[in-house]
């Protein structure tokens, strides 16, 4: 008996971590019922972000809530799922309850509940990472279309001396073309 309570209180710790983690975790964590997508339980992070209650998910499937933004999004990760039954890493955007949208870095895989497989979802809200990456790419388009189209010679070397920027001027005023000036 000693053996069996031993066993009993060990996992009732394994789920009481789970739980607290579960629960505690800064990024949006669900498990669905593989079986027909059903929520069967989110964590707090889920509920705050989505602007969703409790009620309002757990028995719905996010096909019912509108959530996967793109259902070609959703059929590639169901199809992955399919194929290695867990991912990491999957980006995608998500709608909220109000219709607002975000980016979500999503990682899942397969767990077994009362005999039954269900999916543990991890999604990271990488939005303002996607406004900064894409603020990126528009000043860096910005740049090149400015250099390249400046009629003054235009070089930009990095700490090591290295040429960076050679621009069309620049091949005009000094001869050399920016593969001859890259090389160098």
């Amino acid at each position: 008996i000693t053996e069996r309570l031993k066993s009993e209180e060990n996992l009732r710790e394994s789920e009481e971590k789970f739980r607290a983690a579960f629960l505690a975790s800064p990024d949006l964590l669900s498990i669905t019922s593989l079986s027909d997508g059903t929520y069967v339980d989110v964590n707090e992070a889920f509920i705050r972000t989505s602007g969703y209650k409790r009620e309002e998910i757990i028995g719905k499937t996010a096909q019912n809530l509108g959530i996967w933004n793109s259902p070609d999004e959703r059929k590639k990760m169901t199809e992955i799922l399919k194929e290695k039954s867990s991912f990491i890493n999957f980006e995608a955007e998500f709608r909220l309850k109000g219709g607002k949208t975000i980016h979500g870095l999503m990682s899942a895989s397969i767990l077994t509940i009362g005999g039954k497989p269900h999916l543990l979802a991890f999604t990271r809200d990488i939005t303002d990472r996607k406004v900064m990456e894409d603020a990126l790419r528009y000043s860096e388009e910005l740049y090149r279309t400015v250099v390249s189209a400046s009629a003054d010679g235009i070089i930009l070397r990095g700490k090591t001396g290295k040429i960076l920027t050679w621009n069309k001027a620049a091949e005009r005023i000094f001869g050399i073309s920016s593969e001859q000036a890259f090389d160098q």
